[in-house]
């Protein structure tokens, strides 16, 4: 059996990379950026207005007479032309989003002031650059604002548009082929019948790969039977992942290894020194990766947020793979095990953990209320409150 360290490392060795391609960016939800992003122009890119109301010189503000009146010179809307030739005696209506005029350096809220077609009076206390933005106080003109390896949200894209950037360079999105294998699975929705369960670890595996950015091609229910299982793997083409959940273990109806063997697909690593997912399979099949999850759905979940993950950190050419934090633990933890543990947890607000309660590789309520996953080493023999843990966010 092979450690969780060692594991990571065949995974972090294997060579399989994704082809990169130029993508419109408001194509690229979830996929993975393969270039860093410099910004071509600042943002804002000018000085601009930040509420509806009056512009003026602060200069010549501190020298009008006690009235505080100011006439009103133009009228600036967003997008709109600059007047020439303003006279920065008097004061702009200008509207937010419009472009401030060189000599002005304040703008007063319409709220804070009395005012007709002709002029202003100033009713509240006024400070430089007030209610202006300024240029490039958000993003500087050649500044690094998106790193490669980088997987792209809206947050991500939206910042794109605004640098006025309409395509870049990604990595395709890896297709998936999943299959699980089981002769008790029946689908959600249907009346359970004895010595049956609902079908969920298929799903869960599918849903993880659609939100790490992975296009999954197929996902496949098939009975415990060799042949057809064979039969399934055998004709899968085009695809940049193959993942096999359930049957991995070592029972008489457990057919998948043995499907692997029969197919020639090389084994790189099969069974682990951790649980939940200690039947883990990971192997080469045309060069290409596949995996063997166990069944129980909180395995599945769990290899895949874990082993599945780092695959993808490699197929996209990310040189360190999975990152864990060290965070402290909230609560003294008694051990079951001498081997390492994968389990649920969640972050609390003073940035601690607290392990859930009630976990098993079939038990999905904590999986349900966790936000991470915690790795406890083998050496970890007693946790007291304040331990540093291994983490991740799922």
């Amino acid at each position: 059996m092979i450690s969780v360290n060692d594991a990571l490392k065949v995974i972090l060795n294997f060579n399989y990379y994704l082809d990169m391609e130029i993508k419109s960016v408001i194509l690229c939800y979830k996929c993975i950026i393969a270039e860093d992003i410099i910004a071509p122009i600042m943002l804002p890119n000018f000085n601009n207005a930040a509420v509806d109301g009056f512009g003026f010189s602060y200069k010549n503000f501190l020298n009008l007479n006690k009235n505080k009146r100011l006439f009103i010179h133009a009228e600036i809307a967003a997008g709109g032309k600059i007047p020439h030739n303003i006279d920065l005696n008097c004061c702009v209506s200008i509207m937010t989003g419009a472009q401030v005029p060189h000599g002005i350096d304040v703008i007063v809220k319409k709220e804070d002031v009395i005012h007709n077609n002709v002029y202003i009076k100033i009713i509240s206390q006024v400070k430089k650059y007030q209610n202006i933005r300024l240029s490039g106080e958000d993003v500087k003109l050649g500044e690094k604002v998106i790193e490669s390896g980088t997987q792209l949200d809206v947050r991500h894209l939206g910042l794109l548009l605004a640098l006025g950037i309409n395509k870049i360079k990604v990595y395709k999105k890896p297709k998936i082929y999943i299959i699980a294998t089981g002769s008790e699975l029946i689908y959600p929705g249907k009346p359970l019948q004895e010595n049956k369960v609902y079908y969920c670890s298929g799903p869960i595996v599918k849903l993880l790969m659609q939100k790490f950015g992975a296009t999954v091609m197929h996902l496949k229910k098939i009975e415990d039977n060799f042949h057809k299982i064979k039969h399934d793997i055998n004709n899968i083409s085009n695809v940049d992942m193959i993942i096999v959940v359930g049957g991995i273990s070592v029972g008489k109806f457990d057919f998948t290894r043995n499907v692997f063997k029969e197919l020639g697909i090389k084994q790189l690593f099969y069974r682990g020194l951790w649980r939940p997912g200690k039947p883990l399979y990971f192997g080469s099949f045309y060069e290409k990766p596949i995996f063997g999850l166990p069944g129980n759905p909180v395995a599945a979940y769990t290899m895949t947020n874990i082993f599945i993950k780092q695959c993808l950190y490699v197929m996209h050419k990310e040189k360190f793979g999975i990152k864990w934090i060290f965070r402290k633990i909230d609560h003294d933890f008694v051990r079951t095990t001498n081997i390492d543990q994968f389990l649920q947890a969640k972050l609390l607000d003073n940035n601690n953990i607290m392990i859930l309660n009630n976990q098993g590789s079939h038990m999905l309520f904590a999986m349900s209320k966790s936000n991470m996953i915690c790795w406890l080493d083998n050496k970890l023999s007693v946790i007291k409150k304040g331990t540093l843990i291994k983490t991740i966010m799922i």
